[in-house]
């Protein structure tokens, strides 16, 4: 690990907490906050030039083991693994590059997809249709999205 470019850092919120990080060139859990890692590989259309590429990753935090890694040409791939095996969600996305990809904390499986040069893409948990949740902003050059979630007990 010492060697690799990360990219998205996530540590888990259940009994014994899994760190998850997205590197250029994989993904990788570890059980014991960096001791061992297990590395798992990322599907061939999310690598770029030299098989590396600043990748966007999510996790849930509640469920380590539910990912999404966004690819180039509007690949986004999900996992139910931890990472082992991934299955392709966009199939009807715009080919850019997916910048960010946000899990919705508190939904069933919401995500925000950032795609250069299109917008902010929306999937409902549970269902397969991605919707431009942007409709009618000019976000060429956004870079970065974000949920501001409240704070509780002000």
């Amino acid at each position: 690990m010492d060697d690799k470019v990360v990219f998205s850092v996530n540590v888990s919120r259940i009994e014994i907490p899994i760190l998850t990080v997205f590197t250029g060139s994989d993904e990788t859990q570890s059980v014991d906050f960096g001791t061992t890692w297990q590395t798992n590989v990322y599907p061939e259309n999310t690598k770029g030039r030299n098989n590396k590429r600043a990748v966007s990753g999510s996790v849930n935090p509640n469920n380590p083991n539910q990912l999404w890694l966004g690819g180039k040409d509007g690949a986004i791939y999900s996992s139910e693994t931890g990472g082992r095996t991934w299955t392709l969600i966009s199939d009807d996305l715009p080919k850019g590059d997916v910048v960010e990809l946000l899990f919705h904390e508190g939904t069933k499986g919401d995500l925000y997809a950032l795609i250069r040069g299109f917008g902010v893409f929306f999937l409902e948990g549970g269902t397969r249709e991605w919707k431009l949740w942007t409709e009618g902003y000019n976000l060429v050059d956004f870079t970065e999205i974000r949920i501001d979630y409240p704070l509780k007990n002000c």
